[in-house]
């Protein structure tokens, strides 16, 4: 995978599938593409696309720092 930055102020990062060595054909499941969005100090939402087949599924984290 390889992130691709934006530039200014970063709210974003999404990191795009390259190439795999163990990959025996393209249509294998794989991970496709990661997305962090940075959504306040506190708050991170990622979402994860599996592609399987041709076709694509997005599973969405919502994430929350805990304060001690």
């Amino acid at each position: 995978m390889k992130a691709i930055p934006p530039t200014g102020e970063i709210h974003q990062l999404d990191f795009l599938f390259r190439d795999a060595g163990n990959l025996p054909v393209p249509t294998t499941g794989h991970q496709q593409k990661i997305s962090l969005h940075f959504d306040d100090a506190d708050h991170l939402t990622e979402s994860l696309t599996w592609r399987s087949n041709g076709k694509d599924s997005v599973e969405v984290l919502h994430l929350t720092r805990t304060k001690p």
